[in-house]
């Protein structure tokens, strides 16, 4: 499960990443004033959004200019990914008065299909390939239930559990290709598979956190791994610029911030996070 935080703040971030004045200037994008948003995707080019809340998908097809709901059915979306065009959708579902679930769109939302995924209680994080065709899906609920970590090579229509520890995951990441997975836990550590979730390496030179938010490189070298919180203290921004082999946490402006929200452009250089107010850094964390 995510943090919630409000829809038109992230899409300007997302927005910054490609931005070389880093979005100094903010706009409302005018998305529908659904409560609960929790969970956002974008295009590689940045014109197709799609926001998931607690009761809808939405999407635009036009930078946020106009957005129109999706066929997706009323659930409580915590988590969605796209392919790098848009057109490709994955969203996880958890069971808060819904029946929970894995769902896929090919299709831009028009219509959506319910995977035949395992389903064991809360499926919080997904991620996709920038051809949408290798998915994964992890499960867990703040510490109180335990799930496994899933994947398709077949853009949904099938999946398998992979022999991931079945634990209260919390993130996941995908480098553009599919093969490299990154994957944190709530309150434990993080793990990495090379081999398009074959095998997973325990990473043993990261301290155990609530592991909010994963991401990679397009290319799987450089990784990001961001804590909430590290124990029972502030979070922290962890990276690797060699696949894992070496972390070191990165220079942020205080260690007193919770890290709620992050992402990264596709170089893995250029990075925006919230921790109480907005920052940025253009080269990978230094500054």
């Amino acid at each position: 499960m995510k943090t919630l935080l409000p829809a038109a703040i992230i899409f300007g971030i997302l927005s910054a990443i490609d931005n070389s004045t880093f979005a100094q200037i903010w706009t409302s994008n005018g998305i529908p004033g659904m409560s609960g948003w929790s969970a956002l995707a974008m295009s590689a080019d940045g014109i197709v959004m799609t926001a998931a809340g607690s009761t809808n998908i939405y999407i635009s097809t036009n930078s946020g200019a106009i957005w129109l709901p999706t066929s997706a059915p009323g659930q409580y979306w915590a988590a969605i990914a796209s392919s790098a065009d848009g057109s490709k959708l994955i969203a996880a579902a958890s069971p808060v008065g819904y029946a929970g679930g894995i769902y896929t769109s090919t299709n831009f939302g028009t219509s959506w299909t319910s995977n035949n995924v395992p389903n064991p209680n809360y499926w919080n994080a997904v991620a996709s390939s920038a051809d949408g065709t290798r998915l994964i899906a992890t499960a867990g609920y703040y510490s109180s239930s335990a799930g496994p970590v899933c994947i398709s090579t077949d853009s949904g229509n099938t999946w398998a559990q992979t022999g991931a520890p079945v634990t209260d995951w919390c993130s996941v990441a995908s480098s553009a290709d599919g093969s490299k997975l990154l994957a944190g836990t709530f309150g434990g550590p993080v793990y990495l598979s090379t081999n398009s979730g074959g095998t997973w390496m325990l990473q043993t030179n990261l301290p155990a956190a609530r592991w909010e938010t994963m991401a990679l490189s397009a290319d799987g070298r450089i990784l990001m791994a961001v804590a909430y919180e590290v124990g029972s203290g502030p979070g922290g921004i962890y990276t690797s610029t060699n696949s894992g082999a070496v972390w070191t946490r990165a220079n942020t402006p205080t260690s007193q911030y919770y890290w709620p929200a992050f992402c990264s452009s596709a170089d893995g250089t250029k990075w925006v996070a919230i921790g109480h107010w907005v920052f940025y850094s253009t080269n990978s964390g230094n500054t």
